[in-house]
């Protein structure tokens, strides 16, 4: 195969794959962590991931007197939007990324937690 071709079809490759991120993604919610002076203590109450990650800020900033660095709550809507984001979002291998959104349910990375939202959508608030 020509170098020629060869370029092309990595092209062609680059662009599904962000393309086919693009669309996962389009689905996702982003949720920014917030600073621990932002955050917000909802105790047991919690009725949303937005109360529930500022509540943890809380406790890791507040309790447990531990730095917090910024990052998202990435929720996606459903399997396929999870394990596409694990490959292009994360760059895991296609089949370690099919394999981790069969069981996992969410992913932790430096910037980003990765949650399969429709995991978690039958456990109640106290244990998501």
């Amino acid at each position: 195969m020509s170098l020629g071709k060869s370029v092309v079809m990595l092209l062609g490759l680059l662009f599904f794959t962000h393309f086919t991120f693009a669309a996962h993604a389009a689905n996702s919610v982003a949720i920014p962590v917030p600073s621990p002076s932002e955050a917000i203590c909802h105790g047991r109450h919690v009725a949303s991931f937005k109360e529930a990650l500022s509540t943890v800020v809380c406790i890791v900033a507040g309790d447990l007197n531990l730095p917090v660095y910024g990052g998202h709550l990435v929720l996606h809507p459903n399997r396929q939007s999870f394990e596409s984001s694990l490959i292009a979002g994360t760059r895991f291998d296609p089949a370690y990324a099919r394999q981790t959104a069969s069981w996992a349910l969410a992913v932790s990375t430096a910037d980003r937690i990765l949650v399969n939202e429709a995991a978690l959508s039958a456990l109640p608030w106290s244990q998501r």
